[in-house]
């Protein structure tokens, strides 16, 4: 094979070794499981594999297509990279993670069309899905993909690793190869290698009974040759592999004492949680933090069990330790297998395990709760509260050689240079219980160094990104340290402008850990709370929180430019009724104005274009109040004039930018050109103290509405393009380019463009439309229903998903789609209807919700065809889609119908009797009309200045 493709887990090369749990060693593949004093690895039985990988490659070269079907288990995602890393050079293969989503599988369509000898690998099910929940996953859409996977055999090789319990019976049947590697021979090899020696016969027969991983559970049990434990723990287990994971936790945890038990019944639960989500054999808790744990419960440390609690394990061992933990918690009667395990059920401890699962930061809580004391006294002893500071501006996002030099407190919150999940949350947590609260008494120091980066910040120095993460974590120890309101107030200021410092550097976003531990010094100091949360970018998504710290100190700001602050950020967080209470307490009106135009808030009463009208006016009579100097000083390291400048420049380009969306939803596309256009201009100016995209994004408007009015701006978009770059403004607005040449008549130099740069319209989400478009206009362009229906997909009615898909030419199962509808049995008969010509009740259906909509001289013309096309949608985007599909394809009369009928604006049809009813977006006014100038033009051969009209409308 000359190519092969890594599909759904592989992000990287480098990556593919650790996504299997593998590592090369002296060239030969080691599968990572677990002997924990170890890390667990075997090296892979390469006999058996050897020869399944004739059989594979046999197969493959027969049929281009083979799945590999065993139970869970049975090595097959092990399998897989044995044959990657054993019969194919690692420089031939291309490392692809390719979701397999009904929307994007057209990319992995258009990957093996470049490499006409791919091979794709499929493995949704690896070792890392084990557990039952994560298996009901991975379940679910393996038909669809494997059926698929059979279309895409016919331009590459496929490979495809599934569990038998899933693998479709025709689909395996046809390309099956059966494969379990729980067979007696790899079974003794595995114990052999865990346990140095050999195993007892019969032992090999007994393992092979349960999944390989098994085997590997039973040799480190068996450590040193001592195999009565291992027997009997394969017997009692009874072909259960979490039962015998029960008997391996034990045994590696050793504990001996009711004292033993208690402690590890508290702490297992904690690790249990926090190691949900992350990949097996990471650390949840640093191996430092471990062994102190052991010295605090005064235990003896055992590194096997340290390395256990340490580290994730394989999803079967998690098991065995969330349910040796919990035993007690549920009271389990110790009946049968489990009378083994009645001391952990005696002495365990019984707190709710499940109310970690509600809430993570309980986890450090709880910890804190239990052993805060000892971990605060490790921190102070170590002496370096600086380096705790880093940590814990750092632990915001991720750990990186930004700066400061490790010292004896990192071994407690770092593991191999990286932060663990309960470090992250440890180091979360302030006030009194927090590990800040070591160095209490430093705060003195904590905040002069706070104040000396203020300084420099307003001297305009330069501000590291390692600066800015150590001033965080120095107002983290101010949050624990009790400090006052003044202190609180000049730390969060602080920390509200090394946040802007890290976007600026890094384009790092928060998380809201920060605000949580923050929020201390947030109750001493409201004002300054609404500046730290202005800057917070992350208010999108975070908005719970943000909202909730608004409601506590929306009446204890005293300030004008903490009212002002508090108003934007009800706009920005769409609490328009709370954002218009909020301006009209900000008494200084040019403070009110400005911070209304930067908000784009003007929707308090009244028509919206008038107000924002006005608001334009007003801004032409704003001073430099106090008010507005106070908050420009709070806000921006600029000197005041200067800054004042160029705020209220910025004021006047978002407020012209908000007239032309307000114009644009009213269609008068003369004003959103210029309103636009003034934006552009306005921004364009700012830009090398702000950011360009502003100014493009106003020019891209400026140019669409032009374009919409029969300008010729086909090279003022080369220019923008140009200003631009490529990257991802580049892919949006290309294709619109396209568009404009071919409007101008420029046909030969957009199918030239389109020639060189075919992939960057692909990757546009503009791409097909424009393409629709191109064709419409006459130009030769390729586009197939299969992309038009990706597409749209997801924003069709679902009960017409199926019969769309056949008018487009597209493969989709209607059985299943249909059963997912309110009425599945009249979504088969529109299905039908249109793929066999049908007509009954499907047609009434159809016809009866358009009725109220289009003419009835053009109704009583539409096939089923024609309706459903019409009906497919709410959304006005999808419906140009579809309209520039039908013309494209010659399809007049379905172009009409579609037209006519978002034209009307109609709402709250139903398609699907039975269905809820489907509420349609009620089009606006604007364009609508555009879609009416299309209908009236399609006869009359008006049709390219209305559709010009449309696409750059609609685009």
């Amino acid at each position: 094979m000359e190519k092969w493709i890594l599909e759904k887990w592989v992000r990287k090369l480098e990556d593919v070794v650790k996504a299997y749990n593998l590592k090369i060693e002296g060239g030969a593949l080691l599968a990572r499981f677990l002997n924990p004093d170890g890390y667990g690895e075997y090296a892979v039985v390469e006999g058996g594999f050897r020869q399944m990988a004739d059989d594979v490659e046999a197969r493959l070269r027969r049929d281009r297509y083979v799945v590999i079907a065993g139970p869970r288990g049975a090595g097959k995602s092990t399998f897989l990279a044995w044959l990657l890393w054993n019969r194919l050079r690692p420089d031939a293969v291309i490392p692809l993670r390719i979701s397999l989503d009904d929307e994007r599988r057209h990319y992995l369509l258009d990957v093996v069309m470049q490499y006409p000898n791919a091979l794709v690998l499929y493995d949704p099910s690896p070792p890392v899905a084990f557990d039952e929940w994560e298996f009901e996953q991975v379940a679910a859409p393996v038909l669809e993909d494997l059926k698929f996977l059979e279309e895409v055999s016919e331009i590459a090789s496929v490979i495809a690793a599934v569990p038998s319990e899933v693998a479709p019976g025709e689909i395996a049947l046809k390309y099956g190869v059966v494969f379990d590697a729980r067979r007696p021979e790899l079974a003794a090899a595995v114990l052999r290698e865990y346990a140095q020696c050999d195993p007892p016969a019969g032992l090999a027969e007994r393992a092979a009974r349960y999944p390989l991983i098994a085997a590997a559970l039973a040799g480190v049990m068996a450590g040193g040759c001592k195999w009565s434990e291992a027997e009997a723990a394969l017997e009692k287990a009874r072909g259960d592999v979490f039962t015998l994971a029960l008997y391996y936790v034990d045994k590696i945890l050793g504990a001996s004492t009711p004292g033993e038990i208690r402690a590890l019944s508290r702490l297992i639960p904690l690790r249990y949680i926090t190691a949900f989500l992350q990949p097996p054999y990471s650390f949840v808790i640093p191996l430092g933090l471990v062994e102190r744990w052991f010295r605090w419960e005064g235990l003896p440390y055992r590194r096997g069990a340290a390395l256990l609690l340490a580290q994730k394990q394989h999803p079967v061992v998690e098991a065995g330790l969330g349910l040796l933990a919990i035993m007690a918690a549920y009271e389990v009667e110790p009946k049968d297998v489990l009378r083994d395990f009645a001391p952990w059920i005696t002495h365990g401890e019984k707190h709710d395990a499940g109310k970690f699962k509600r809430n993570p930061f309980s986890v450090a809580e709880f910890f804190l709760s239990l052993y805060g004391d000892r971990l605060r006294e490790e921190v102070s002893k170590t002496g370096c509260w600086r380096r705790i500071a880093y940590l814990g501006g750092l632990a915001q996002y991720t750990f990186d050689a930004y700066g400061g030099e490790p010292c004896a407190a990192d071994d407690l919150f770092v593991q191999d240079g990286e932060f663990t999940p309960l470090s992250l949350l440890l180091l979360t947590i302030t006030g009194k219980s927090g590990v800040y609260a070591a160095f209490a008494d430093k705060s003195g120091e904590a905040l002069g160094e706070l104040e000396a980066f203020l300084e420099r910040w307003r001297r305009g120095e330069t501000i590291t990104v390692g600066d800015a993460y150590y001033a965080l974590g120095l107002s983290l120890l101010l949050a624990s340290a009790g400090v006052g309101r003044e202190a609180a107030g000049r730390a969060l200021r602080a920390a509200a402008l090394m946040l802007r410092s890290i976007y600026e550097s890094a384009h790092e976003k928060p998380k809201e850990f920060l605000v949580y531990a923050l929020s201390p010094l947030g109750r001493l100091a409201p004002n300054e709370w609404a500046l730290f949360l202005a800057m917070f970018d992350g208010v999108a998504g975070s908005g719970n929180i943000v909202r909730e710290e608004l409601r506590k100190i929306r009446r204890r700001v005293d300030k004008e430019w903490a009212r002002a602050l508090v108003a934007m950020l009800y706009s920005k967080l769409g609490e328009d009724k709370k954002a218009c209470e909020a301006f009209r307490e900000v008494r200084d009106r040019s403070l009110r104005l400005i911070t209304e135009a930067m908000a784009a808030a003007a929707i308090c009463g009244g028509d919206k274009c008038k107000r924002m009208e006005k608001l334009a006016e007003e801004l032409g009579g704003v001073a430099l109040s106090p008010a507005l100097k106070e908050f420009l000083k709070v806000s921006s390291e600029l000197p005041v004039e200067e800054a004042y400048r160029l705020v209220l420049r910025n004021a006047f380009g978002l407020v012209y930018s908000a007239l032309a969306a307000c114009y644009k939803e009213s269609g008068d596309l003369k004003k959103v050109a210029e309103y636009s256009e003034k934006a552009a201009e306005i921004f364009h100016e700012l830009a090398p103290r702000m950011s360009l995209n502003p100014y493009i994004f106003a020019k891209f408007d400026a140019l669409k509405a032009r374009a919409a009015l029969g300008e010729a701006v086909a090279d003022e978009f080369r220019r923008l393009l140009e200003d631009i770059g490529y990257g991802g403004l580049y892919v949006d607005i290309f294709p619109v380019y396209l568009a404009a040449l071919a409007a101008e008549g420029r046909a030969e130099e957009a199918l030239e463009l389109l020639r060189r740069e075919r992939r960057v319209v692909e990757l546009s989400f503009r791409g097909v439309p424009t393409l629709l478009f191109l064709k419409a206009l006459g130009l030769d362009v390729s586009v197939g229903g299969e992309e038009v229906f990706n597409l749209v997909r997801d924003f069709l009615i679902p009960g017409l998903r199926p019969a769309v898909a056949a008018i487009l030419g597209a493969r989709v199962d209607p059985h299943s789609e249909c059963a997912r509808t309110g009425n599945p049995q009249l979504c088969l008969r529109i299905y039908e209807a249109v793929a066999g010509g049908g007509g009954g009740e499907a047609v009434e259906a159809l016809r009866r919700a358009l009725s109220h909509m289009v003419p009835p001289d053009l109704l009583s013309k539409a096939s089923v065809r024609e309706m459903v096309l019409a009906l497919a949608s709410p959304n006005d985007y999808v419906a140009l889609t579809l309209l520039l599909w039908a013309l494209a394809a010659g399809d007049k009369l379905s172009a009409k119908l579609i037209a006519e009928t978002r034209a009307s604006g109609k709402t709250g049809y139903r398609v699907v009797p039975g269905e809820e009813a489907v509420v349609i977006e009620k089009t606006r006014y604007s364009i609508g009309a555009f879609f009416k100038e299309v209908a009236e033009a399609v006869e009359p051969g008006l049709l390219k200045r209305a559709l010009t009209k449309l696409y750059f409308y609609g685009m």
